[in-house]
């Protein structure tokens, strides 16, 4: 082979090395303090009543033919935080844990919980389940805007929580 062909077989190697993977994806949970660019408002039965700001959650994600769904409510939650899950096998392993956030906008502070967390990227809560509902205990979080996620395997939902004190 000479010299040209080798440089050309080189060069393609090296291209397909580069190339950016979807699994090489740094997961979102992974970037430090969560920045909270709105929130929707989901009353105590789940239903939505409205949204402040631009919420940036990620509610759903799709693999081949399954879909993954994360709903959580209420949003503002006070003494709870329902989790539903709706996953495409029944006994996955799932992560849950939940970030203070902090707020992109000051305009987002409707419940004048503050836009400057400096515990912000702090995690607060943590459990494994392979339940498809969880029930958490908030009576003891401060007041704040926060980002609960889930994980299973290589997917990853989140959503921002408002908590009122």
């Amino acid at each position: 082979m000479n010299k040209g062909k080798w440089t050309i077989f080189l060069l393609c190697l090296l291209c397909l090395a580069c190339q950016k993977n979807d699994t090489d994806a740094i997961p979102e949970s992974a970037l430090g303090a969560p920045v909270i660019t709105g929130y929707k408002l989901i009353d105590i039965n789940g239903q939505a009543a409205g949204m402040v700001g631009t919420p940036n959650g990620k509610e759903e994600a799709n693999k081949g033919s399954d879909t993954y769904r994360l709903r959580i409510f209420p949003i503002p939650a006070l003494n709870f935080v329902g989790v539903r899950l709706s996953f495409p096998r029944e006994g996955l392993e799932k992560k849950v844990w939940i970030k203070q956030g902090r707020l992109e906008d000051k305009a987002l502070d409707q419940y004048k919980l503050g836009m400057y967390n400096p515990e912000a990227g702090t995690t607060i809560f943590q459990a494994t389940t392979t339940e498809d509902f969880l029930n958490i205990d908030a009576s003891a979080f401060p007041g704040g805007y926060y980002r609960l996620y889930v994980s299973s395997g290589d997917i990853e939902l989140y959503e921002n929580i408002v908590i009122q004190k």
